[in-house]
Formats: structure tokens, sequence, C-alpha cells
């Protein structure tokens, strides 16, 4: 596998410190000491300046290029320590609207480091480590523990650094998971994307892109957090959710598959194991079922399908707060003697409840 990495320029030139100049401060770390350079712009009296080389390093051979996308060239050095070598060089690149920064010091006991930017942040390599923005050579290797930190202190290259930093692709901190809620009950779906500036973030459901209504809400946090929060969520509600954040380098998704899931039917009070009553008289058995979505009951006597008529009148809860079904027979016969029982069930489950001797007691 290739790595790529910049050469530092050659400069031969007389430099000027510029009064009000722009400036920086880099911190040098090497094995856990800093050393401090403030730099300030300059302005050179010969113009012999030449283009960094790209060297491509590999196991067999190097290779070199010439970067061609820079416009812009600014000379920064040291006020002090006339006698070191302390010179930077920044290159403003146009096409990729960003700063190249080289630099060389020359350390009290005569040693130089070499200073080079990172092509890429992203890149790590185990034997060159890219963790961090620049890359420190000394007697031409690369430093493993020597780190570098730069902070503008004004002008035209801070803004252009800070905002090539901005520049980078939006990114998901966990781009698939699952989550599941009951049938009924709110639920939010939320994706946090690492980015510096707020990416734009539009949800997905279905393969079609996601209306808000009074049941579906999106709201975005300060923390770069997009959240879709479903108010009493119903079964046609589970299905693949996806949220597509973008930002002006590129794009990527977060997918969630939401799993509605029920609560299977829980006989809360159950049906009397005996009853007498009267022929002609009413009767009215009560059952108490709990459950998510609302349990379904059927009355049976004996094997027989109990159905609402002229007589029997059967009924079940019409509010959230109310669980309790009811079977009413009025003006009851000897025929309606026999086992009452209800099966119960919904999405979740299913159980039937104990039986009920119903005894009718001639008037005669």
């Amino acid at each position: 596998m290739q790595l790529t990495i910049v050469l530092l320029l050659s400069i031969n030139i007389n430099l000027i410190i510029l009064n009000n100049a722009s400036s920086f401060d880099l911190t040098l770390n090497i094995n856990g000491k800093n050393n401090y350079f403030r730099f300030f712009e300059a302005i050179t009296s010969i113009e012999n300046l030449r283009m960094p080389s790209v060297i491509i390093l590999d196991d067999n051979n190097d290779q070199s290029a010439n970067i061609t996308n820079s416009s812009f060239i600014q000379i920064y050095r040291t006020q002090f320590n006339e006698n070191l070598f302390h010179i930077a060089t920044v290159f403003s690149r146009t096409v990729s609207n960003s700063n190249l920064l080289f630099a060389t010091i020359e350390m009290s006991n005569r040693s130089l480091y070499e200073i080079f930017p990172s092509i890429s942040m992203s890149q790590t390599r185990s034997k060159r480590s890219f963790h961090y923005d620049y890359i420190v050579k000394h007697n031409g290797s690369i430093l493993e523990q020597a780190f570098v930190s730069i902070e503008w202190r004004n002008n035209r290259e801070r803004r252009a650094a800070q905002k090539s930093r901005m520049k980078r692709k939006v990114e998901a901190s966990n781009p698939f998971n699952e989550q599941s809620c009951v049938v009924g009950q709110h639920t939010e779906m939320s994706w946090k994307f690492s980015d510096i500036e707020k990416p734009q973030v539009t949800w997905w459901f279905s393969g079609q892109p996601l209306k808000t209504n009074s049941r579906f809400r999106v709201t975005e946090n300060e923390d770069e957090r997009s959240t879709i929060t479903i108010h009493k969520t119903d079964f046609v509600d589970e299905d693949i959710y996806i949220a597509r954040a973008y930002n002006s380098v590129g794009e990527t998704e977060a997918k969630m598959i939401l799993y509605i899931a029920g609560i299977k039917p829980v006989i809360e009070i159950d049906l009397e194991t005996k009853l007498k009553v009267a022929k002609g008289r009413t009767i009215t058995l009560k059952l108490t079922v709990s459950g998510i979505p609302q349990p379904e009951i059927v009355w049976m006597c004996d094997n027989n399908e109990l159905i609402s008529d002229d007589r029997v009148f059967i009924t079940s809860p019409t509010r959230d707060t109310d669980s309790t079904y009811t079977l009413t027979i009025i003006n009851v016969q000897l025929e309606d003697q026999g086992k009452y029982s209800a099966n119960i069930k919904n999405i979740a489950g299913s159980l039937k409840s104990k039986n009920c001797e119903v005894i009718i007691i001639s008037s005669e």
C-alpha cells in the first residue's frame, strides 16, 4: 500500500519581518516536552521559491510529483533567536480552499526538525502515524512521539485553516440500529451526526420521504442530533426509518428498524366458578382483562359461541382506562344453563378464562 507525504521545499531567501504582520503560534511537542515558537509574516527579497514535492512512499521505491494547485505563498519566521533557523511556509490552495504549512525549526542543540501537513487527517498507518494534522521528521525519519499544534492569531490563514477543518464529510456515530416499542405508546428515534458545521438531515420511511403530522414530529438539537417522535404508535409504523445527513463535502445515512410489540392479555378479575339464577331473571358475567392492543373476547357457552341478539348483550371497554368485558342475558331460560367462558386474544397472545357454571332454577 502506498503512503503520500509532502516534503519541505528548499528556500534560499532573505527575509524581512513586516510590521503588524499576521502571525501564528506553533507548539512542537517532542517526547512530552513542549517547545513554543511565534512566527510572523515576512517578505522576501529574492523570489526564488519553488513548489514542494509530493513523495509517494512504498516498500520498493520512492516516486515524486509536484503540487500544482498552490496560488499564494507566504513566508513566516520568528523575530528572535537570530542564530537559529526558524522558518515556515504557507501555501494557500485555491483548488481545495485550504492551507499547507511547512516549517523547519532548529533547536538550541542545533538539531533540525521538519514539519509537514498530513495529506489526509483520516489516514492511519501502523508504521507511520497520521493521527495528527502534522508530521515531524528528524534526520530523515518520521517521529512517532512528536506532535504539533498551530494557533492562527489573525488574518486570512486562520479563517482558511478553520474552514478547511470544517470541510469534512458528515458521519453517523452508528449507521444501523434496531428499536422496539409497545403499540399505542410514544417512541423516539434519534441519530447524532458528527460534523463541525450543522448538517442537513431528512427522514425517510418505507422508501419515501417522511411526512410530518400530528403523530410524526422531527426535531433538530444543538448537539447535531436529529430526533423523530411518533405519538401513539400503530402496527403500520413498523418498518425501516432512514436519516440522511449531508453537508457540502458529502452525505451519509443511518438506518433504524422499528419493531412494534404488543402486551399479551392478562386476566385481572376472572369469572366466578358457579352462579345460580332463577328462570326469567337476568344474568351478568364480568371479566377484567388488560393487554395492548386491547384484547378481543369471544364468549362461549359450552362449545357454542354466543352472539348478541334481543336477549344476549355483549359489551367491551370503550375507554383506555376501562378493561371490563360484560356478558348479559335477560329473561334466562333453562336452555341457557351451561358452562360459560371467554376466549381472549390480541396480536401478542391468547388465553382462556375459567369456566363459570350457570345453573337455572325453575320458578315452579
